[in-house]
């Protein structure tokens, strides 16, 4: 039966073979969190998520006791389905898809987007047709998928979809590049010349872009 992967799995399981066969050995936790750039308690998260789909074995609390129990034959990508938004989602459309995603352990949404795990490394990601021009000049355009990591961690300069919050009509729901934020004020810069840089103090963070699809006619 084939093993389905994400594609943080895959790179773990594609280190772990080199290595054994680099050194005749299996490598530590720590050398494995070292060559992800992972810390150790992560590295052996992952060991025990391939350990649960029988792809290695390992002995805990044991030094260089990985072993890789599957034929790499037998290992496939995971296609997920996600939540699709033909457009940039209002609040009451995320928090409904949230609910959905909250109360069934595998949800059927409205719309779905199909997308393997060479892409995404788990479920939690949407997808949003780009609507408003906020980011031409980053070379995003109106029509292109945003896949979108459900996530409120960011950095400055990510590119991240916002939503203003249900007392702030200043700003619409769409890409903005992540400038800085303070205490109350965050500064969204559009990469549009004809909209230039917009201060909002009342918004949320739906996630940050991860990568663009683009279906190119004739």
């Amino acid at each position: 039966m084939a093993k389905y992967l994400t594609v943080r799995q895959l790179q773990i399981l594609d280190f772990i073979n080199e290595f054994i066969k680099t050194n005749d050995y299996s490598p530590t936790l720590e050398e494995l969190a070292s060559s992800m750039c992972i810390s150790p308690p992560a590295a052996l998260k992952h060991i025990r998520a391939l350990s649960n789909k029988n792809v290695v074995s390992f002995i805990p609390n044991q030094a260089r006791s990985i072993k890789i129990i599957t034929n790499t034959n037998d290992i496939r990508l995971r296609l997920f389905s996600i939540p699709f938004f033909e457009n940039e989602p209002n609040n009451y459309e995320y928090l409904s898809y949230q609910n959905i995603a909250r109360q069934e352990e595998n949800p059927s949404y409205p719309m779905e987007y199909k997308i393997s795990s060479l892409e995404v490394e788990d479920d939690d990601y949407f997808a949003v047709r780009i609507t408003v021009p906020t980011m031409d000049e980053a070379g995003i355009k109106v029509g292109d998928i945003a896949i979108i990591k459900a996530t409120t961690e960011f950095k400055n300069n990510d590119i991240v979809l916002i939503i203003p919050s249900e007392d702030d009509n200043t700003i619409q729901s769409s890409l903005r590049r992540f400038v800085k934020i303070s205490e109350t004020r965050c500064n969204l810069e559009t990469d549009s010349l004809s909209l230039g840089t917009i201060t909002t103090y009342s918004y949320r963070v739906l996630g940050i872009l991860t990568q663009i699809k683009r279906i190119y006619n004739g």
